[in-house]
């Protein structure tokens, strides 16, 4: 097992994590070592090495400065003829070198291109999308929207941002399920969001809408009605962390799905 070692007093630890936290005690260890070196000098040395880390040239792996050397004397490739890329021994490539290649694919997926946001139309008179206005949803609409707590929700988004009725509202469309992206209109332009954030806004809008009709007839319900009605839009403002926010979000990205406007060189799922 390797042993990290402290410069200071000379205690040895199974892991770098470790190493780190006794060099972050409040109680300095003592400089037992003839270190001359300050706990928080010690964690800049680490920081330094872990941050710009040398690649072997023979394995292609990633090393701290100060375990470099010692990799050099162990390393199965170091005096092989042939580079370890080339190999037909595939189990012999090592984590690092393949987590190395990972990354620099993710790199090249991930690279933002704004020609990759797709030219959809912009509707006419078109808001932005968290200035909707929810003006044409009835005060008889909304509190029978309320009374069916998670299905008046998911019905309050689709009238909000889906009626074709109010088609300026018309301000989202899903780009990736499987990435969790999608883009919204800001100032009159498509702007890519995380799904996530997409969908907060959108229940957090509906929560609004209904909250609003709860709060005008909120003396015309009675004392259980009130708690009931509550206790469920307290749910939902809470966002995250109950159920019922979890279930609505569910329904809410079949709802995207099911009305968004498919777009050239573009993958929904």
């Amino acid at each position: 097992m390797d042993q990290y070692k402290c410069k200071r007093c000379g205690n040895t630890f199974s892991s770098m994590s470790n190493l780190i936290k006794h060099l972050k005690r409040k109680v300095i260890c003592p400089d037992l070592c003839n270190c001359e070196k300050t706990n928080e000098s010690l964690l800049t040395d680490i920081e330094v090495d872990f941050k710009n880390p040398i690649e072997c040239e023979h394995c292609k792996g990633l090393f701290a400065t100060k375990n470099f050397k010692q990799h050099l004397l162990a390393c199965k490739y170091k005096n092989d003829e042939h580079d370890i890329f080339d190999s037909d021994e595939n189990e012999d490539i090592t984590l690092k070198s393949v987590y190395k290649m990972m990354l620099e694919i993710k790199k090249e997926l991930i690279k933002p291109e704004k020609k990759r946001i797709p030219p959809l139309d912009i509707p006419e008179n078109v808001t932005d999308f968290k200035k909707i206005s929810n003006q044409h949803i009835s005060s008889e609409v909304r509190e029978n929207l309320l009374k069916k707590r998670i299905s008046g929700v998911v019905e309050c988004i689709e009238l909000l941002y889906f009626n074709t009725q109010v088609p300026e509202n018309k301000t989202v469309n899903l780009l990736s399920i499987r990435d969790n992206i999608g883009y919204i209109i800001v100032n009159k332009q498509w702007v890519l969001k995380s799904l996530d954030e997409i969908i907060d806004s959108m229940i957090f809008k509906a929560y609004n809408t209904l909250n609003q009709i709860f709060l005008n007839k909120f003396f015309d319900y009675d004392d259980q009605e009130q708690n009931d009605i509550k206790k469920f839009l307290d749910k939902i403002n809470t966002r995250n962390s109950t159920d019922t926010y979890k279930t609505i979000t569910r329904r809410v990205k079949v709802l995207l799905i099911i009305n968004s406007k498919p777009a050239p060189g573009i993958w929904c799922m």
